[in-house]
């Protein structure tokens, strides 16, 4: 379920890059928009009621749904989706440490405004645009043609904060086995 408080884990250096990225300003205000911005997605989440109940399937303590290997953009949008249809218990694990997870960070090319979505799975005030307004303004997301690896690295981790997707950062999966467990393979 969504924490109602707004303000949680909001801070300006964490949720906006610093400047030097390129030329983009942040706006003084920046802080007070990511945090309305966050308001409105998690109202936006409420109003659709997601995750409208748990999937419907027998639960046992201490035993994972899912794990998600790596917190990059692919799956923390599955995750977030995992958790509109009703999979609650999961966890995501990522080798790297805090700010520096998920493929996005370490390798490739600037994505082209245009040719990156998915992640706000319908929902408009968790799409990356809106986040770049919030940031810089509307003027400054109507004129970059890329989107700068830094900035989507803030951007990714803004979201994952939102939906309240929690990263076990530093953490290597080195071996997953299937347990008999009531009868059941876990």
């Amino acid at each position: 379920m969504l924490d109602n408080d707004p303000n949680r884990n909001v801070s300006a250096r964490s949720q906006c890059p610093g400047e030097g990225l390129d030329d983009a300003i942040l706006l003084p205000n920046a802080h007070e928009r990511l945090v309305a911005l966050r308001k409105r997605a998690r109202d936006d989440i409420r109003m659709l009621q997601y995750p409208k109940r748990q999937f419907p399937s027998a639960r046992l303590a201490g035993v994972l749904e899912v794990a998600v290997v790596g917190a990059g953009q692919i799956s923390l949008g599955t995750s977030f989706g995992l958790l509109q249809h009703g999979i609650r218990n999961l966890l995501i694990i990522d080798p790297d440490p805090r700010r520096r997870q998920g493929s996005s960070f370490g390798y490739g090319p600037n994505l082209a405004k245009n040719e990156i979505g998915g992640l706000e799975w319908g929902i408009p005030n968790l799409h990356h645009i809106r986040w770049i307004e919030a940031c810089y303004g509307a003027a400054h997301c109507e004129s970059f043609q890329k989107f700068p690896r830094a900035r989507w690295v803030e951007y990714l981790e803004w979201y994952a904060e939102t939906v309240e997707l929690s990263t076990l950062c530093e953490t290597e999966v080195l071996e997953i086995r299937w347990c008999k467990i009531r009868g059941a393979l876990y």
